[in-house]
């Protein structure tokens, strides 16, 4: 039994992920503040310690590191949100509904990790647990007002999300350098793990990011090797975060946040009128 795209399963997952939200939206929706983010994070820490459920597939010390490591932006949230989640930093409050709602939505649509897989391994559930989990905790603490967005922090998404990449790039070499991973090798691309697309866009969301990188940092720029193809590692993300991570946050943002963009601009188009006002006494 395994999930393809489209299949029975496919949905079925999908389904499930929304069901839970629905299901316990309508039964958190009255209690108190206190008892909902007790519940969320109580769902956040389970999926803390699911995470390290991966060392029931490693083969050894190195692979099970490797597993659990922040090898991508998931594994990241999985790690960083219960903190984020206890944090009263609004800023990261905001990007990890942002970023659990996009990840989590986004892998339930196009479940690459699993696709292909033999869906009797609890691997493959545990991945599907872990991913539908960001998307639901993240959901409820909008949707149950446990965070409220601002559209005016939106500018700094970008540079939270740029920030996680970084950790997965640092974390990428030191797996590789250490000695855990496959050792660097000689050529001009590095064989650093990618799950993430830190060095490279070798996978399918590759196409969809890659127009908007500046085509200098599609080639070496320098030395024996200037000329030739290589991204930018980490740098030819910078565009593509920033354009994609503004877009899509406001257009999430926009349903919760239409009151507060019409009073700001209002008050903005008050402000210019009385400039001009003043400027033709």
């Amino acid at each position: 039994m395994t999930v393809e795209m489209g299949s029975f399963l496919y949905f079925v997952f999908m389904f499930a992920a929304f069901g839970v939200i629905i299901g316990l939206y309508f039964l958190l929706r009255n209690k108190s503040q206190k008892t909902i983010k007790i519940v969320l994070f109580s769902m956040l820490a389970f999926n803390f310690l699911l995470h390290f459920s991966r060392a029931f597939y490693a083969s050894s010390a190195s692979d099970f590191l490797s597993a659990v490591s922040f090898r991508n932006l998931c594994a990241t949230s999985v790690l960083f949100f219960p903190f984020i989640f206890l944090s009263k930093n609004q800023t990261w409050r905001d990007y990890m509904i942002y970023m659990g709602i996009f990840s989590g939505l986004g892998t339930l649509i196009f479940p690459e990790g699993v696709l292909g897989d033999d869906m009797t391994r609890f691997d493959s559930w545990r991945f599907y647990i872990c991913h539908s989990l960001l998307l639901i905790v993240s959901a409820l603490m909008l949707l149950l007002k446990v965070q409220k967005l601002d559209y005016r922090r939106i500018w700094k998404m970008p540079f939270c999300a740029l920030f996680m990449f970084l950790i997965i790039m640092i974390n990428s070499v030191l797996l590789s350098e250490l000695g855990i991973t496959a050792a660097r090798s000689g050529e001009v691309v590095p064989n650093y793990d990618n799950e993430s697309l830190v060095w490279y866009p070798d996978r399918a969301a590759g196409p969809f990011l890659t127009w908007l990188t500046p085509e200098f940092m599609k080639t070496i720029p320098f030395g024996p090797h200037a000329g030739e193809a290589k991204y930018w590692p980490f740098l030819w993300l910078v565009c593509p975060v920033f354009f994609y991570g503004l877009v899509g946050c406001f257009l999430l943002a926009l349903p919760f946040e239409w009151k507060h963009i019409k009073e700001d601009f209002t008050a903005l188009k008050q402000k210019i009128q009385n400039r001009k006002n003043k400027d033709s006494i």
